[in-house]
């Protein structure tokens, strides 16, 4: 017999966990499962699928498909949704991936989608699966970069797992689980920074577990009003990807372009340097966990407070220009709009404005 959720209209409810965990997933299973004919950008051959719905929690989900036995492990999905009363026949597809996970597109928290999960390949499989829907990292798209500074010690997060690729940036041949960063940099000067990706480090923050691969690039300088997610901006090769090569095979090639450093090797511990930093400056860092286990990375300048060593700071300074001669003029705005700030604060004299915190 078929799955209860073979056809669309028959789509079981999926749990959508509330944090960036798997701690509820839905079960599934593509035993005895037919095509269900609706189109799609990638199923060619279609002869299995099942589909499941769910309500979005967040503007950005995560989707991925855990705990794969049977006959094959190659699985893909499709996003799809519709509009008004949902008519099965007249969904929109969003994307196709043949991928066990993806990031959506921007939802509408409060509104139904539909999950259609689909073996690769033209034959029917007996598979049983696990079907996770959570909150995506935020860091995971260059919009999102966040801010790190190397001053009071190294920066530490979980690390990012089961996030697909961005395909072949620079000299990495691929970018699973990124994490993008911003570094502005506060005092004048060289900047070394050392990336360790392990499963545990100890109060003092030495690395005292596995140590898992870890790979980097990083881009700059840009101004703090520069959008350098736009197309375009960051390069991407040297002039193509597979010219550019490891900073531990070849340590004197960067900087190319605005690409500063870049490492694509198989150590958990990465170094990187940024020679003649100015205060101000703002440069890009994409740290990837090509091992694909959870852990923990650690981000740390390990020259702060020496000789000639510059310094980096967490919040983004904009300059508004030189000062103004305003006598006569009832109101003058100052713009201080940022690409990538979280919010904002306004001093006068020193001191903050309690209740100013729009870019305006």
């Amino acid at each position: 017999c078929p799955p209860a959720n073979d056809n669309c209209s028959g789509s079981i409810e999926a749990v959508v966990n509330t944090d960036q965990s798997c701690l509820l997933t839905t079960s599934g299973t593509l035993s005895g499962a037919s095509p269900s004919g609706n189109a799609s950008s990638c199923l060619v051959s279609a002869d299995d699928d099942v589909w499941f719905d769910f309500v979005a929690l967040s503007e950005v989900q995560l989707i991925s498909i855990v705990d794969i036995s049977g006959t094959t492990t190659s699985l893909g999905h499709a996003l799809y949704v519709g509009t008004g009363d949902v008519d099965c026949n007249t969904l929109t597809e969003l994307y196709c991936s043949n991928d066990t996970s993806s990031i959506t597109p921007d939802l509408t928290p409060g509104v139904t989608y539909y999950v259609r999960v689909f073996s690769n390949g033209t034959n029917n499989e007996n598979v049983d699966f696990e079907l996770c829907v959570k909150d995506a990292p935020d860091n995971t798209a260059c919009e999102n970069a966040s801010n790190f500074c190397g001053e009071g010690g190294a920066l530490y997060g979980s690390n990012i797992f089961d996030f697909p690729s961005l395909g072949q940036i620079a000299c990495l041949y691929t970018t699973p689980n990124p994490s993008w960063n911003i570094l502005q940099i506060g005092e004048s000067g060289t900047i070394d920074i050392q990336i360790v990706q392990n499963t545990q480090f100890d109060d003092n923050g030495n690395a005292i577990g596995a140590g898992l691969d870890v790979d980097f690039v990083i881009w700059g300088p840009f101004d703090s009003d520069e959008d350098f997610c736009e197309d375009g901006v960051l390069d991407q090769g040297c002039p193509d990807p597979f010219n550019c090569p490891n900073n531990t095979s070849n340590p004197n090639f960067y900087p190319y372009g605005n690409i500063i450093d870049c490492s694509y090797s198989i150590y958990s511990v990465e170094n990187l340097t940024i020679e003649n930093a100015v205060s101000g400056e703002i440069y890009v860092l994409l740290v990837t966990n090509y091992s694909n286990n959870s852990g923990i990375i650690q981000i740390e300048q390990t020259n702060a407070g020496e000789t000639g060593a510059g310094s980096t700071i967490a919040s983004i300074e904009v300059d508004l220009g030189g000062d103004q001669d305003l006598c006569g003029y009832p109101n003058y705005d100052l713009n201080a709009n940022s690409p990538f700030a979280d919010y904002y604060e306004w001093y006068q004299d020193g001191v903050i404005i309690s209740d100013a915190n729009e870019p305006t």
